[in-house]
């Protein structure tokens, strides 16, 4: 195929299994894949919102292989020549470089926005507005990131600490330099962070040109680098790729890279954003009652507050006198947590496939 002269394109990582979203969602059947905050899934969502940005012959998803026909089937516009095809999952680090040797071979040069594929953004103008600015400040030789201003002292995200005093901007956008990045807090640190305006949330969405990433591995990730080599020249060889994929560290691409150069900058989101990372953020994101609970389907609250229920089986759930609560209800399995707690449901999966194995 011969190189494409500099456009802009997405990437849709997709590569997730939702362990948090037990039982609704599956290794089979990840939460991209599920319609949990609209009619519509994840995915769907996602690639809707690209389309305000970049032609849709222009959007690619890495995922795993055996995900292909789920992301067919969700996606009709989606080309199938563009779906990159991880050889083994191994985090957003290692992911963003196999995609990028990949693009290194369709464009001669090209910007590109990076985006999970789970998360939910209703305000899409917005998103669309900024992300073509940054797309267009990538030419500037750096990696751009989105931060989302706190509303709460969350210590579920990660969180980048940036200076106002300096900026630059394309549009109606400004670009901050990034001082740090800083791992999930504790209570008191995030309630710090909040309060003092200069650390907002990480949105693990990412802008860059193709051969500048390609530089700051050089520079910044140099083990990395070398395994980026090592795939570059046995590309074709499928067996090659699949063992050189192997040696990558499975590792966050903000590790790797982000929190050492110098070269990173945040634009300030205008949009809504929620990462939909836990059944938490299903409620946060539900219509309430006047005492805060959520029903979707046949449920019943009877003095209970701040409580939710999916309920996908043909029988009536009932919370009595409880608080806080959430139960989930479906073919595979019944959850019942805390909403608070809600995290810890990651565990689950691995939990029962040790019990069906004892």
């Amino acid at each position: 195929m011969n190189p494409i002269i500099n456009q802009h394109i997405a990437l849709i990582m997709a590569g997730g299994q939702g362990t948090r979203f037990w039982p609704m969602s599956s290794e089979k059947r990840p939460k991209q894949f599920l319609a949990i905050t609209s009619e519509k899934s994840l995915i769907l969502e996602t690639f809707a919102r690209l389309k305000k940005i970049v032609p849709a012959e222009n959007i690619y998803i890495v995922a795993d292989g055996r995900y292909a026909s789920q992301i067919y089937q969700s996606l009709p516009e989606f080309k199938s020549d563009n779906l990159i095809a991880e050889p083994s999952p191994r985090n957003t680090a290692p992911c963003l470089i196999y995609a990028n040797i990949f693009f290194s071979r369709r464009y001669e040069t090209a910007n590109v926005i990076v985006v999970p594929a789970d998360h939910h953004i209703p305000d899409s103008e917005s998103f669309a507005r900024q992300m073509k600015d940054a797309l267009s400040f990538a030419d500037s030789r750096c990696v751009i990131t989105a931060g989302i201003k706190p509303a709460t002292p969350h210590t579920g995200y990660g969180y980048i600490e940036f200076d106002e005093t300096i900026s630059d901007s394309t549009g109606l956008t400004r670009f901050y330099p990034v001082n740090a990045f800083h791992e999930k807090p504790d209570y008191n640190q995030a309630m710090a962070y909040l309060k003092g305006g200069r650390h907002y949330w990480n949105g693990g969405i990412f802008i860059y040109n193709i051969h500048h990433f390609r530089d700051f591995i050089r520079e910044y990730a140099a083990d990395y680098f070398q395994h980026m080599r090592t795939l570059e020249q046995c590309w074709h060889n499928a067996e090659e790729v699949k063992k050189g994929f192997a040696q990558f560290k499975a590792e966050a691409i903000d590790r790797v890279l982000m929190e050492k150069m110098n070269e990173a900058r945040m634009l300030k989101a205008e949009f809504l954003w929620n990462d939909v990372g836990s059944w938490s953020s299903i409620y946060e994101l539900s219509d309430k009652d006047d005492k805060g609970n959520s029903i979707r389907n046949d449920g019943l609250m009877i003095n209970s507050r701040q409580s939710m229920v999916i309920n996908e089986l043909s029988i009536p759930i009932a919370l009595v006198g409880v608080d806080g609560l959430s139960v989930i209800a479906t073919r595979d399995g019944i959850l019942v947590t805390r909403t608070e707690a809600a995290q810890e449901v990651k565990e689950v999966p691995g939990l029962l496939s040790c019990k069906k194995g004892s």
